[in-house]
């Protein structure tokens, strides 16, 4: 019989394992400007890896083209987060992720006002003219005050503790589950942290950002690495194969596709390197 107690996950506290502080923080203040609805306060950071990482490829001979880092966006009213795979931390790439997040924003009628960053590349020309020239406002944390950029600096450390726990539980089941996928996990921890309500809240991130009351869909998400099946491409188009020969191949599962509906996942071919919906 069920006593109501939660049994503890072996992979997350393999994963998310930590020490232990040896004094407790006092309550930390107000800094910056206050959030009263989604897109007034955006903080962002980037996760630096230097596991190269795996970038998408459906077709062709694999490129040598790989993800090193990832820039995080976090709405500090409705708790969203957003990630963003790029090859470098120039501007180039950070402003490609600024303009992800917007046009991500924007197909849930969210305006985004205002950013607060730390120095680094954030600070460059090429940054500062593309706010200045959305009509947005920045500001920026002290230098080497983290504790400013605490909104940040936390989300980063959830997203990248729930990763290594989804590659701990991967690996011990699938020997395709590989570090260079960091990408994949990374994006779909950050999918699952954003559709499942908190506990200091009965709404989910994602609502609260879209200000729409409908829950999103939690059962297309599948654990990550696990065997996914493909069918192979002659029964997809409705073709006859030789009746003793296998049906379907099997792949690793990298999470939900960003370009699909969302009940169409991504599979990793195990052979080829390639990624396939």
């Amino acid at each position: 019989m069920w006593n109501g107690h939660v049994p503890k996950c072996a992979s997350c506290l393999f994963g998310k394992a930590k020490r232990c502080p040896w004094r407790t923080r006092g309550h930390a203040g107000q800094i910056g400007r206050t959030a009263t609805k989604p897109g007034d306060v955006v903080s962002v950071d980037q996760l630096i890896s230097k596991t190269p990482g795996l970038v998408a490829q459906s077709t062709g001979t694999l490129m040598k083209r790989r993800h090193s880092v990832a820039t995080i966006f976090a709405d500090h009213a409705s708790g969203l987060d957003f990630v963003y795979p790029q090859e470098s931390t120039s501007a180039k790439d950070t402003l490609e992720a600024k303009q992800a997040f917007e046009r991500f924003a924007s197909q849930q009628n969210v305006v985004v006002r205002h950013y607060h960053c730390d120095n680094g590349i954030f600070a460059s020309e090429k940054f500062l003219a593309a706010v200045d020239h959305s009509n947005q406002t920045l500001t920026f944390c002290g230098v080497n005050a983290h504790h400013q950029h605490g909104v940040a600096e936390r989300r980063i450390q959830d997203l990248a503790d729930r990763t290594r726990s989804m590659f701990v539980n991967a690996r011990h089941r699938n020997p395709f589950a590989t570090d260079n996928l960091w990408p994949f996990a990374l994006r779909l921890a950050s999918e699952i942290d954003r559709t499942i309500p908190k506990r200091s809240n009965t709404k989910s991130p994602l609502e609260l950002f879209t200000a729409v009351d409908v829950r999103p869909k939690t059962n297309h998400f599948r654990p990550f690495g696990c065997p996914v099946y493909f069918l192979n491409a002659p029964l997809q188009a409705g073709q006859s194969q030789r009746k003793w020969q296998e049906r379907s191949r099997v792949g690793c599962y990298l999470g939900l596709s960003s370009q699909h509906a969302t009940s169409v996942s991504l599979g990793l071919h195990p052979r080829t390197g390639l990624v396939s919906p």
